[in-house]
């Protein structure tokens, strides 16, 4: 039996590539205890979801916590509790607001290695599953009335901690979204600002038929990247620069101007762009 491997995961993405990433462990390592921070009914409804699908039977075997909101000091009573010998971070650790970040800190206190994810090996993680997800999409047939978007639309999703966080931000940030929807005749669809309960699959439905992806989210970036949709991501860099290069995504800051431009170009973008990361995987799109 080889040593105890926690993964630390916050948002659906991450769940989503921690399924793969479990079914890697157990066939090279001990067991696996999956740490959920974050907004737990949306855990919840994803691991719903989950249970359903062939593809994720090993949620069976992996011990699940959900530690909802986290501090550095809850998280190291919570790691000292699980014990683990190592802990994998799905989330970007670069960013300092990041609940990744906060999470790397408590394992280093707590005397824990903490691994983040490449860019490249998310996306091989991220596609892993993909196919399985788009095809389940698919057998579901039309979501809930309430999640159906216009026919053409712009998909918004931004983090909960990051540059675009926190009440002032996020009323800017609205109106950058105004803006854009007014100036390019497109509606922009904002879920988590509607409080619309998305599972992973709503989640790959609205994002793989939007003409434009909108965040700050490196892994927005990747999954829109292995979809096929451009994608802009409102601040100077990211953490995954490989979709820039492929000519997946463009980074446009914070200044309207530079996003109302960003946009008029990546949303008369087609999608003709390579796997940056050589993947030979199909999405379905």
């Amino acid at each position: 039996m080889g040593p105890r491997v926690a993964i630390f995961a916050s948002t659906q993405l991450e769940l989503f590539e921690s399924i793969a990433l479990a079914r890697a462990l157990h066939e090279h390592s001990g067991p696996v205890t999956l740490l959920l921070a974050g907004d737990s009914a949306a855990h919840e409804r994803d691991l719903v979801c989950y249970r359903a699908r062939p593809w994720a039977a090993e949620l069976s075997r992996v011990h699940i916590r959900q530690i909802g909101s986290c501090r550095a000091g809850s998280l190291e009573r919570i790691l000292a509790d699980e014990r683990p010998s190592m802990i994998l971070l799905p989330g970007a650790v670069e960013n300092p607001m990041g609940l990744a970040s906060v999470c790397s800190v408590a394992a280093g206190r707590a005397g824990i290695p903490a691994l983040g994810i490449w860019p490249a090996d998310a996306s091989l993680l991220l596609c892993e599953n993909l196919p399985a997800a788009l095809s389940a999409l698919r057998e579901r047939g039309a979501a809930a009335p309430a999640l159906v978007a216009p026919w053409d639309y712009i998909l918004a999703d931004f983090a909960a901690h990051g540059l675009w966080s926190g009440a002032a931000a996020r009323a800017r940030l609205g109106m950058i979204l105004n803006e854009v929807e007014a100036a390019h005749d497109l509606p922009v669809v904002w879920p988590s600002s509607l409080c619309l309960p998305l599972d992973i699959l709503d989640w790959f439905g609205l994002a793989s038929e939007a003409r434009l992806i909108l965040t700050d989210r490196a892994d927005v970036q990747i999954a829109a990247c292995a979809l096929g949709v451009p994608c802009v991501t409102l601040l100077e860099r990211t953490n995954a620069p490989e979709t820039v290069r492929a000519g997946a995504n463009l980074l446009a800051g914070s200044d309207l101007d530079e996003i109302q431009r960003a946009v008029g170009i990546m949303a008369r973008k087609v999608s003709r762009w390579e796997d940056p990361w050589s993947a030979a995987l199909t999405t379905g799109r």
